[in-house]
């Protein structure tokens, strides 16, 4: 599954979510414009998973990452980290509504 970006106003419990089976697996890409069709992806990603008050690290495997097991609504960031020719950093915010159906 791949993910974009989702604007996020007010409260959090009715904000709409990118739905996920639970312990599934997630992909990142970085889409661009035709006319930046040569920037790099990123070379690294950090994610962290955040639920009540608590922030878990995710284990990231290039770009892919796997999602909670335990069905529940969770906040999801993801640092797009560039090393080579560019360099610099991004930070990504999403919902994540883990369910089966």
């Amino acid at each position: 599954m791949l993910f974009g970006a989702n604007a996020c106003t007010g409260n959090v419990e009715h904000a709409r979510a990118n739905q996920v089976k639970p312990g599934g697996e997630i992909n990142f890409y970085l889409l661009v414009s035709p006319e930046l069709k040569d920037f790099p992806q990123p070379d690294a990603y950090e994610v962290l998973i955040h639920k009540n008050g608590e922030t878990t690290a995710v284990e990231v495997n290039g770009d892919k990452a796997k999602v909670p097991t335990a069905e529940g609504r969770y906040f999801m960031t993801v640092k797009a980290i560039w090393s080579g020719d560019v360099k610099g950093e991004a930070i990504y915010a999403f919902l994540l509504s883990v369910k089966e159906k």
